[in-house]
């Protein structure tokens, strides 16, 4: 006898889960350069909900579109993910991001439970694994005001800095505590964790592991956004005193892992 595999009602939605300066807008416009996505942008989390498809018209066509639709979803936030958010527009796919920095916020704990109840929703988990670089780009924000960069832009002149070693592993520390909440909040999804470096890397499979998982043909996908600064690590004064930082709490991680291992086993014995 075959083992039951559990229906889905609808197999089209989908959302990005990640944390800030992951990558997240750059993922989401190569899915959305593909004719059977439509992949919105942060919809709970900013005042205005940026989307993608019909909306973009309906939002030209009437001045008033942006402030019904920000007060429908402030609202009726229920009602505006599955009426706007995840309207698949004759699309084969339709989803959009939520980050941890907001997820797990208590002002989206209702939104947040209707999505972990949904187990139609599918879940790309982005991650980044140089937390260096991402913490750069937070810095790099911070000084520039800039959170994207498209092609005919000109790249900003950032200066070096010396960068603060425990803010930066207090911020590594919060990343990784975020990223293992939203693993466990959607645990009984079906999902995908890709790298945002795998992403960019011309030589990995990513893109295509994206694609079969949201059910689209695969093909070439393009984005108009590049990096802000080429090398985040050269933007760092104190760059061997970062790295030993990190090989040190590296070290410490191992060391609890292994002695963790180690007492499971005396017990077990015991």
């Amino acid at each position: 006898m075959l083992p039951t595999l559990p229906m889905h009602f609808r197999d089209d939605k989908f959302l990005v889960s990640c944390a800030a300066r992951s990558g997240s807008t750059m993922l989401c416009t190569l899915i959305r350069s593909h004719p059977q996505a439509i992949c919105h942008g942060e919809v709970l989390a900013q005042q205005q909900p940026p989307l993608s498809g019909i909306y973009v018209r309906m939002n030209k066509d009437n001045p008033d579109f942006g402030r019904e639709i920000r007060r429908y979803r402030d609202q009726h936030p229920q009602r505006f993910l599955y009426d706007i958010a995840f309207n698949p527009q004759g699309r084969r796919c339709v989803g959009f991001k939520f980050k941890t920095d907001e997820a797990f916020q208590p002002s989206f704990k209702t939104i947040r439970e209707v999505i972990a109840a949904d187990k139609d929703i599918k879940i790309i988990h982005l991650i980044r694994r140089n937390l260096l670089d991402q913490y750069v780009s937070h810095r790099v924000v911070e000084k520039t005001g800039l959170t994207l960069l498209r092609t005919k832009d000109d790249r900003p002149q950032v200066a070096p800095f010396t960068v603060d070693i425990d803010h930066f592993m207090a911020y590594i520390n919060d990343v990784q505590q975020r990223q293992q909440a939203a693993f466990d909040l959607y645990r009984d999804h079906r999902s995908l964790t890709i790298a945002y470096e795998d992403v960019v890397s011309p030589q990995s499979s990513a893109l295509d592991d994206v694609q079969a998982f949201l059910g689209i043909d695969s093909r070439p996908l393009s984005t108009p956004l590049v990096k802000i600064i080429k090398n985040n690590s050269e933007m760092v004064l104190n760059l061997k005193e970062v790295q030993a930082a990190l090989a040190r709490e590296n070290a410490m991680e191992l060391a609890s892992t292994h002695n963790g291992e180690h007492a499971e086993t005396r017990s077990s014995e015991a």
